[in-house]
């Protein structure tokens, strides 16, 4: 786990955006600032390439980014052929959040879906360093 944290903190310092930490870490959100309440909402996730395996990670912001992002191992195969599929511990069950990967971004949704949550996420691919868009 440590490992995976300087892995991460690397990857989002100023001057590590060569081709290498590009390739190495992804990340897609629709968080966006809430001007009237003054806080981020949505959900934005990190796909993170180690020498031995890749991660994918769930970061949810209610007010603000969660402290402790939900992370776990998924399929290389999969990610060669543009698809992510994960699952993470949610109110007592695994969700399993199942995507596509583009140039662009990352569409995809939750089984079980909860309710209030959009059926399809539609997460562009954003730098480490953006700051969250006002919402719309």
């Amino acid at each position: 786990m440590r490992r995976i944290a300087a892995v991460l903190a690397l990857c989002v310092l100023p001057g590590t955006s060569n081709a290498a930490s590009e390739d190495s870490f992804k990340l897609y959100s629709d968080i966006c600032y809430n001007v009237e309440g003054g806080d981020a909402l949505g959900i934005r996730i990190g796909v993170v390439k180690l020498s031995e395996a890749t991660y994918a990670f769930l970061q949810r912001s209610v007010g603000e980014p969660n402290k402790n992002p939900e992370m776990t191992q998924v399929s290389a195969e999969d990610l060669r052929h543009g698809k992510l599929v994960f699952s993470v511990p949610r109110f007592g069950e695994l969700a399993t959040f199942r995507g596509t990967i583009t140039a662009k971004g990352l569409t995809g949704g939750f089984t079980p879906k909860l309710p209030g949550e959009p059926k399809t996420y539609r997460l562009r691919k954003v730098s480490p360093q953006q700051r969250f868009a006002d919402c719309k």
